[in-house]
């Protein structure tokens, strides 16, 4: 079994990269160094609290929600409130688009299962 450290590591580089961010971007946004945002995604860095605080309001979620491990179903919802954030701020060419995409995604997972 992996130790918490990988697992949150893992997850923190999971969440970052699912934002398209590099670790510098991660650094920015959470005002932490470029090395400890590098240290802890590898499991090597064990983060203080106030680390992991600044990450989550890098992120822009909950500690509770950086710390989620463990919870796919919480991921899942992440992923789905930026979905949604983002659709909002679409202009109608671009959600007719992305409405195309979706309708296609669809289909081929019908013919994958």
């Amino acid at each position: 079994m992996e130790s918490l450290e990988k697992q949150l590591g893992n997850r923190i580089k999971s969440l970052r990269k699912l934002r398209g961010w590099t670790q510098e971007n991660l650094a920015e946004q959470a005002k932490v160094s470029v090395q400890h945002v590098g240290e802890i995604e590898r499991g090597d860095g064990n983060p203080t609290l106030q680390s992991l605080e600044r990450l989550s309001q890098g992120f822009g979620v909950t500690v509770s929600q950086l710390l989620a491990v463990e919870e796919p179903d919480q991921e899942a919802e992440l992923i789905r409130g930026q979905v949604i954030e983002t659709v909002q701020e679409m202009p109608a060419v671009e959600l007719k688009l992305l409405q195309g995409v979706i309708n296609l995604a669809k289909r081929l997972s019908l013919r994958v299962k």
